[in-house]
């Protein structure tokens, strides 16, 4: 392929290059150019991840050659504001909270300029329309939409802009995310926009079959090759091939055997990406294929193939079981059984960012790892253990991360990072293709799910007994964990006397499940809440009465023992959820029902939620450093991984509230093994409430410092003394004072620390008895959507959701989580489904765009202080999007009066449906 000049305009300017004509214009600008802003995604032209304007046209730039923008004029992100001058839509998408993340930003941004530049008054339906080839799976759209109409209203009335001060932000407000301006410009850094001197790439060999043995690995032709650094396998690893989740099972890299379709074999690493990826073509595997097993019924089997036959002899990687009072007195009192069985099919995490590190040794000797992840200790750790090095010497940094729904707990980049620099030792990036994040990277498990509830005819659910299989792939993983949280929740948020679950974890050959947002309450929801749905359409009893029958209150005994101490909201949930349909005008109304054409129905339907915050019944640990700089300034240090959910935010709103200091004079380090400390796994919705209690009492024990330092300096009391903007006073003498700086000049120690932990007990493998989480979190929606009886496509028209969080610290972030629960839930619902060996990319999963999404959210929040949580907080973002689906099903019913028990509901299980009601 020759080189060609090519000239064309960037952002404003004129660009003359020499390059390869067919390479895209995505690479020139990242590669050539080091305009990072433009991020790569899934490199199909299908997430919008890399839109840049074409003389004023969106067009994705990862499949364009760049010889097409000849003579043309091409925007990036760069070219379009920046902090200091920002163009109004950035500035309107860090007033709305636009961001989490912030990896689909940019691109969305570029597509929001070029819809307002074509029609500067648009409505809602016109943005919702225009961004719909831009995927996000982080907001639900529609805080993305809310950011170009607030946009649109600053091009037609520049005086109606607000200029904030970041000095006025106070807990409880509606604050943006400390980091929202390197993401509405683009220079949020995440691991792919790192370039280092000499640095060369790594390319993974993955393995073509489901199950086969590896009698040998040839790949002396690769190491030949020119340009080729080294080739590693598991033999090059020093430590035990086993990562440790909660069990030591997974690989780093396959040694006797591949386990499942795409498990690593062999990593090459190579100056160039296209000679690494050349290279994996000349090592030569010797496979015995062996039966593969990919149902866990089929599993189960006598005689089935094992996938793990000396760990898991019969392929049974955990069990465990709920009891409480007497199962089958139970049914004898009820007056009626419900009995169904459920399904819910794998999902992928779905983030836009694919799988990516970097990483070189240091001057120390230190191998040092940037890449995307929710838990640098643990991979830090696992890195070190594999690799027969001490923790000490390797050091794992979580810079921008784009998205992580639970597959960036598991150190799947980071172990293979770490042996790829290891044996090369020179800097190596790995990047994921789109196609090695589908097959490769973790699941959420599908779920086969059976109950069986008594009620009485009064609608008091008297019994309720369930049956679990869940699928755990090739290795176990966060499996355990998630069968614990899925039985601790697999009765709802109801009072049940007599209650029996039974469940267990099976291996197969599929890609590995593992935690993704839930942790397994996401498919209890929708059973336990669908069959809550079908028992009061049995009673002809309104489903929200029945919820406040039978939910928790304060005193109430769960299921596994634990008392209800506080009021737990659930009930308000309710009311929240009742008030906002009771005000809004329905789609349901009859009125309105009897306009449409006969194929056309609508429905609404309801349903609730309950989430225990943090790890199950496991030590959920927290720490935190605090110190007053030499500036003055506090900085706080926290190991939480900050991955779009808005946690850097909440700790230094925490802290600005106990220091009484302005949010401009707090600055938060997180997630860097060296720098932080550590403040576990970014998981189970926790930080809120276990850091950012530490981060409270890291600033008590510096508080405490100061005004001793302070009360020495005075010759005071120190009880007679307090703090405000950055100075110690005499309370009654408030002239009299003394800066924090002060005070740091003078040599004080002015650092805090704290370590937040509740003991818990371990849940009895048998009884699922114990005190499993500290807090809860309780919700509620209700949806309203249409059916196409002809076609079976389900449209979501509106959806309202409520959540109990004891305290929003930071209001625009818990509606934000709300928001994308919203569209996280339609996705569910309606149209997600992995298959193993046959799904890989997002042209085979349909993730939930902007026109999927009801242009319709309404949250609510539900503040009644839970527990100790800092200024009563709990935090919910893993829940927002439980109960969406067991609604939407609700709502099908209310419209045709038909039940479908196995997710997704798309047209064809609709329809069928339809047909067999038709047919009885």
């Amino acid at each position: 392929m020759g080189i060609k000049e090519i000239k064309f305009t960037l952002n404003g300017r004129p660009v003359k290059l020499l390059v390869e004509p067919e390479k895209t214009l995505l690479k020139v600008l990242r590669d050539d150019l080091r305009l990072t802003g433009t991020k790569e995604g899934c490199n199909e032209g299908l997430c919008g991840s890399c839109t840049v304007l074409i003389d004023g046209t969106p067009t994705t730039s990862c499949k364009l050659p760049v010889v097409k923008v000849e003579g043309r004029e091409v925007l990036t992100i760069e070219g379009v504001g920046t902090k200091e001058n920002p163009d109004v839509i950035q500035r309107a998408f860090v007033e709305v909270g636009a961001s989490q993340c912030g990896f689909c930003t940019p691109g969305m941004i570029l597509t929001a300029k070029a819809i307002l530049d074509k029609n500067p008054n648009p409505t809602r339906e016109e943005v919702r329309k225009g961004i719909r080839r831009n995927l996000c799976r982080c907001t639900g759209y529609k805080k993305i939409i809310d950011g170009i109409m607030l946009a649109a209203e600053y091009r037609l009335n520049p005086s109606a802009i607000k200029e904030h001060d970041i000095g006025e932000y106070r807990i409880g407000g509606r604050i943006p995310q400390l980091n929202s301006w390197e993401k509405v410009t683009g220079s949020l850094r995440f691991a792919d926009d790192i370039y280092l001197e000499d640095m060369c790439f790594a390319k993974i060999l993955r393995s073509p079959h489901f199950h086969a043995r590896v009698k040998g690995i040839d790949s002396s032709a690769a190491e030949a090759m020119h340009g080729v650094v080294a080739v590693a396998t598991a033999k090059d690893l020093m430590g035990p091939n086993r990562v440790k989740y909660i069990f030591h099972d997974y690989r780093v890299i396959a040694d006797e055997k591949v386990r499942y379709f795409g498990e690593p074999v062999a990593i090459v690493v190579a100056r160039t990406e296209a000679i690494a990826e050349n290279a994996l073509a000349k090592i030569k595997v010797d496979y015995e294929v062996l039966p593969a097993v990919t149902d866990p019924f089929a599993a189960l089997e006598p005689g089935a193939p094992e996938v793990q036959e000396e760990d898991y002899p019969g392929n049974k990687l955990f069990y465990q079981n709920l009891i409480k009072g007497d199962i089958e007195e139970g049914f004898k009192e009820a007056d009626f059984i419900e009995e169904h069985t459920y399904t819910t099919p794998a999902n992928i995490h779905g983030y836009l960012e694919p799988d990516t590190g970097v990483a070189y040794y240091d001057d120390e000797g230190r191998i040092v790892i940037y890449a995307c992840g929710q838990a640098p200790h643990y991979h830090r750790d696992e890195v070190a253990r594999v690799l027969g090095l001490g923790t000490d010497e390797v050091r794992v940094v979580e810079d921008g991360t784009g998205g992580g729904f639970g597959a960036r707990i598991d150190p799947m980049m980071q172990v293979l990072l770490g042996l790829a620099v290891y044996k090369a030792k020179v800097p190596v990036k790995l990047k994921f293709t789109t196609e090695e994040n589908f097959i490769g990277e973790c699941k959420r498990h599908p779920f086969t799910i059976k109950l069986k509830t008594g009620v009485r005819n009064d609608g008091k659910i008297i019994a309720h007994y369930g049956e679990i299989v869940g699928d755990a792939g090739a290795y176990a993983l966060a499996s355990p964990g998630v069968l614990m949280r899925a039985i601790v929740h697999s009765y709802g948020p109801y009072e049940i006397p007599h209650v029996k679950i039974l469940g267990q974890m099976v291996l197969t050959n599929n890609t590995p499940s593992s935690a993704m947002r839930g942790f397994g309450v996401s498919q209890m929801c929708f059973a336990i809440e669908t069959q809550i749905n079908r028992i009061c359409s049995r009673l002809g009893m309104n489903v929200l009465d029945f919820a406040r029958l039978n939910g928790f209150k304060q005193g109430t005994v769960t299921a596994t023992g634990q008392l209800i101490k506080d009021p737990p909201g659930y009930a308000e949930v309710i009311d929240a959820i009742e008030n906002h349909w009771a005000k809004m005008p329905k789609e349901t109304a009859p009125e309105k029902v009897a306009q449409l054409p006969p194929h056309i129905k609508r429905g609404k339907g309801f349903a609730t939620t309950w989430y225990g915050i943090g790890k199950t019944g496991l030590l959920n640990l927290s720490r935190c450093n605090v110190e007053i700089t030499d500036e003055g300034t506090l900085l706080v240090r926290e190991g939480a991984a900050e991955i779009g959910q808005g946690s850097t935010t909440v700790m230094a709103l925490i802290a600005a509230e106990e220091m009484g200091l302005t949010l401009d004079k707090v600055k938060v380090m997180a997630a860097d093994s060296l720098l932080t400390p550590d403040s576990d796994l970014t998981c189970a919705s926790k930080h809120t409430f276990y850091t950012g209690n530490a981060t409270l009492i890291a600033c008590k024990d510096l508080k405490k410092k100061i005004l001793e330092a302070a009360a020495a300096e005075f010759k005071e009391e120190a009880e007679k003394l307090d703090t405000k903007d950055g100075e110690v006073y005499i309370s009654s003498e408030p002239q009299k004072n003394i800066s924090f700086k002060q005070l740091k000049d003078l040599g004080y120690d002015l650092t805090g620390f704290g370590e937040f932990v509740v003991p818990l007990d371990l849940l009895d493998q048998d009884t699922g008895q114990g005190t499993l989480y500290v807090v809860f979190t309780y919700g509620a929606a209700v949806v309203e959507i249409e059916v196409n009886t002809q076609t079976g496509e389900i449209k979501v028209l509106n959806s309202a959701v409520a959540f109990q969080c004891g305290k929003a610290i930071n209001r625009l972030a818990m509606e934000g989580q709300m928001d994308g629960g919203v569209g996280m839930g339609v996705g569910y619902a309606l149209m997600e489904e992995y298959i193993t060996g046959k799904t890989k990319s997002f042209k085979d999963y349909k993730l939930p765009r902007s026109t999927d999404v009801p242009l319709d959210i309404s949250t609510y929040v539900v503040e009644i202080p839970q527990g100790p949580g800092p200024f009563g907080a709990i935090g919910m973002g893993e829940a927002a999007h439980f109960p969406q689906a067991p609604a939407i099903i609700a709502a099908l019913h209310d419209a045709c009066g038909i039940w479908i028990n196995d997710l997704p509901a798309r047209p064809e299980r609709v329809l069928e449906a339809l047909k067999q009601k038709k047919d009885n």
